[in-house]
């Protein structure tokens, strides 16, 4: 058997990340259908699970994509629309392992803001929360409901169907153009634009210095 060495290039490739990303987009997708086209009323725990497993590993995807400079300028800027509910200031215990999930007790849930939450922010909310509820409406629409931890001083809500198109739109970006300037001093690359729009780029780009 040939010995394999894992570098940072096998992360780097984004192929394998975008198309799990797309499969798990998928069967989440026919999942959440077939459940609310069902008869059947209260929620199975796969349902919870699907859910939570599909935020949790997206978000880690999607931000090794980012940090990888393996997304398109126009989907790193793409955001999700979002109700936030402060915190209460009286009268809640504090975040502990008998208290995850008792949203209602620590947050004013009947005031909320509206906000638009940067996809890169959403990921590191989403690896990050203290709390994460799924909440099922009667017409079997999804919500889910997370925080910024280790302060949580607010709760976010996001509709699942948003997540998923957000997702979905993650794994079909495809970077056709980019450019690239190298550091005068370090010899570092730096990337000033990568763009799903294709433009010819003038390969004798200036140098630069910090």
């Amino acid at each position: 058997m040939r010995n394999r060495s894992c570098g940072a290039q096998m992360i780097d490739d984004s192929v394998p990340w975008k198309s799990d990303l797309a499969k798990d987009t998928h069967a989440l997708s026919s999942f959440l259908e077939r459940y609310q086209q069902g008869k059947r009323e209260a929620p199975s725990a796969a349902l919870y699970y699907k859910v939570e497993r599909f935020c949790f590993v997206s978000a880690f995807a999607i931000r090794r994509l980012i940090e990888s400079q393996k997304l398109s300028d126009e989907m790193e800027s793409t955001s999700i629309s979002a109700r936030v509910y402060q915190k209460r200031k009286r009268g809640y215990r504090e975040l502990d392992i008998m208290t995850k999930g008792d949203i209602h007790k620590r947050y004013v849930l009947s005031r909320a803001s509206r906000r638009r939450i940067k996809i890169s922010t959403l990921c590191n909310m989403l690896i990050h929360t203290a709390d994460f509820v799924v909440a099922i409406y009667p017409s079997r629409s999804l919500r889910i409901f997370f925080n910024s931890a280790p302060s949580a001083r607010a709760l976010v809500e996001v509709k699942i169907e948003d997540v998923l198109r957000l997702v979905a739109d993650a794994a079909n970006d495809d970077i056709v153009s980019a450019q690239w300037i190298r550091d005068a001093s370090t010899g570092a690359l730096k990337n000033v634009r990568k763009s799903r729009i294709f433009s010819e780029i003038v390969s004798t780009a200036p140098r630069i210095n910090n």
